[in-house]
This record gives C-alpha cells, structure tokens and sequence, in this order.
C-alpha cells in the first residue's frame, strides 16, 4: 500500500506474480502433472490470456491484483509444462540443445513486444500523453507541454496542479475518454492465437500416436 493506505502500488501489484510463484508453484506443479503437456499449456495460456483481458477492461486495483493471480496461475502451469513437452518429444542425445533453442521463440516474442508493445502503449494507453492533450484542451499553450519544457512523466502532476482537480477524478476522467485497454486486448487476441495453436497441434499430435 502507499503511505496513504489508500493506494495500491504498481510494484506491489508485480511482486505478486514472484510471491506466487515462490510459494505455491509445487502446488501448481501437482495440478500440472495430472494433465497432458498440451493440456496444461492451453489451459495456462487461456488464463494468462483471461488476465489480460481483465487489465484491460477495468482499472480497479482489486481486479488488478485478481489479474494478476490469474495470470501467475497459468504461467505455472504452461511455462515448465512448455520445457517438460520438449525434454520428451527430443531425441534422447540433443535434449539440451532442444530446451537451449527452445528459448528462441521467447527471443522473438520479447523482441517483437519490445517494438510493438511501447508504441501500442504511447497510441493508446499513456497517461503521460494524455495528460498532455488535456493540459492543451485546458488552454495551457502547446510549446508548454514538450518534453523539453515539460519532462516526460511530469504531465500528469501538472495537470492536478494546473486544473486544480484531485489526481483521482483526473485519472477517472482521462480513462473513461480514451480506450485504454486496446493495448491489452492486442495482446489478448495473441493469446487466443496461440491457445488456439496448441490446442491443434496437441490433437494432431494424439493423431499421429494412434
């Protein structure tokens, strides 16, 4: 909580995933075993995906940390399962380099989403940016709030003093009028995809052992 103990902060909210993962992945782990490699690597991704979608929909904080319990959950029951699922389809003498070039999908995907992520956030997410906007909208002259005259994430402290309204309505306010969750929802629908993906590729699998 901040000093307040009337916030939530944003690392508190992260932490959560490490302290799950911390204390109750052999319970996760029991849960997993019980399952098909396939099978518990879509039911992680959906939950994952479930988590993302949550963030997007709202920006209430106790649907922000159910969110990310959610998401820890499926995390542990996809990523191990993930290493598991290659260690036993890999000839028994190239194990390790299979789980080695098994990191190569994440290397792209961390790659693409360092790209695609931070623009989709600037576009459509951006409190920063947005705050900018309202400062302009309020009268504030456009050469004012550039970076150079206004360091970036300063804009929004700005905004509450120069409106003179609470952080909390401003906040309020600058969600309900732009669609913050897109952001989100992009990543939702990969998700989906990839779910999806493994969901076939399991029975295409089933398929070739009959």
């Amino acid at each position: 909580m901040g000093e307040d103990g009337l916030t939530i902060q944003p690392e508190g909210i992260v932490n959560i995933n490490a302290g799950m993962i911390m204390l109750t992945c052999f319970l996760y782990a029991a849960i997993s075993a019980k399952m098909r490699a396939t099978t518990s690597m879509v039911v992680g991704t959906i939950l994952i995906t479930t988590a993302l979608c949550i963030f997007g929909l709202t920006n209430e904080a106790w649907f922000a940390v159910f969110a990310m319990v959610i998401f820890s959950s499926g995390e542990m029951l996809a990523s191990p399962k993930f290493s598991e699922f290659l260690g036993n389809i890999a000839p028994p003498d190239k194990k390790a380099m299979w789980i080695g070039f098994s990191q190569a999908p994440i290397l792209i995907g961390w790659t693409i989403e360092g790209k695609v992520g931070p623009q989709l956030y600037h576009i459509f997410s951006s409190k920063d940016v947005f705050a900018r906007q309202m400062l302009i909208d309020r009268g504030m002259p456009p050469e004012m709030v550039t970076a150079e005259n206004l360091p970036i994430g300063e804009a929004f402290n700005k905004l509450v003093e120069f409106s003179g309204r609470s952080p909390e309505i401003l906040t309020k306010s600058l969600y309900e009028a732009h669609n913050v969750g897109v952001t989100w929802f992009v990543f939702c629908g990969i998700g989906v995809l990839s779910a999806t993906m493994i969901y076939l590729y399991g029975r295409w699998i089933r398929t070739l052992k009959k």
